[in-house]
């Protein structure tokens, strides 16, 4: 073969090699970034799933508050409407 033809397919090659390294450097670092954002989405999803169980125990000890509450001033306004017969 000729000396030119080998140096440029020598050439080629190199030039191939160093994109390849340099699209693995690229890959590497989106990886990196991939990795970063699906941990980040773990810890707001792990938040996000602790404050929904505070704000469900915080409704389940307001209900057993509002409840009996609601359910006894409703029997106040029926006892004295029957009392003073507003309803009937």
């Amino acid at each position: 073969m000729d000396r030119a033809i080998v140096e440029d397919i020598r050439r080629s090659i190199e030039e191939m090699r160093r994109e390849q390294r340099e699209v693995a450097a690229r890959q590497e670092e989106i990886l990196q970034f991939l990795r970063a954002e699906a941990e980040h989405a773990h810890k707001i999803r792990e938040e996000a799933i602790a404050l929904q169980r505070v704000a469900n125990g915080r409704v389940r000890r307001i209900s057993m508050l509002a409840v009996p509450g609601i359910l006894l001033c409703v029997s106040l306004i029926v006892y004295l409407s029957a009392k003073y017969h507003v309803l009937f």
